[in-house]
């Protein structure tokens, strides 16, 4: 086993000073105005779950985010947005770890419109890890990339 190394960050103090009390408070953080949209579709918006199958045992933790369809008026854009995160596993087994990522994104104005969903799962085996990846990419109705990959690593368990 290995030693991790303890670091400290020693920052140096500033003494209380009379002055102090008559300062004012800090004013509130600032930030940019949010860029206007018009909602076109009600997304679901953001969930969060975890679930446990009683017979099996196996856990399932997920996130949806789901930000529907909405139209930036300056640059007259509609964009969508929804995004899948699905982490499964047995307690009793690490080697059945499965997290899979899905993003689905639209894009268009006008008359040009495009689409992209991508898929990547990791699965934790026994001596691997296996990355599954699928992209797909759409302009109007043609599909212009359709590729899929699987590509292992060996898991170094030392």
């Amino acid at each position: 086993m290995r030693k991790v190394p303890s670091e400290r960050l020693i920052l140096p103090v500033r003494q209380p000073q009379p002055l102090d009390d008559t300062l004012p408070a800090f004013p509130g953080p600032e930030s940019a105005k949010p860029m206007e949209q018009e909602v076109l579709v009600k997304g679901d918006g953001f969930q969060r779950s975890v679930s446990t199958d009683q017979i099996t045992g196996e856990t399932v933790y997920q996130v949806v985010n789901d930000g529907g369809t909405v139209r930036h008026p300056h640059t007259r854009m509609v964009v969508s947005a929804r995004h899948v995160d699905r982490f499964t596993i047995h307690p009793d087994d690490p080697n059945s770890a499965v997290g899979t990522c899905t993003w689905e994104k639209s894009y268009g104005r006008d008359d040009w419109q495009v689409r992209l969903c991508v898929k990547a799962t990791v699965r934790a085996l026994r001596k691997v890890w296996r990355i599954e990846t699928h992209i797909t990419a759409h302009d109007g109705d043609e599909l212009i990339v359709d590729r899929a990959e699987v590509k292992e690593y060996p898991r170094d368990l030392n």
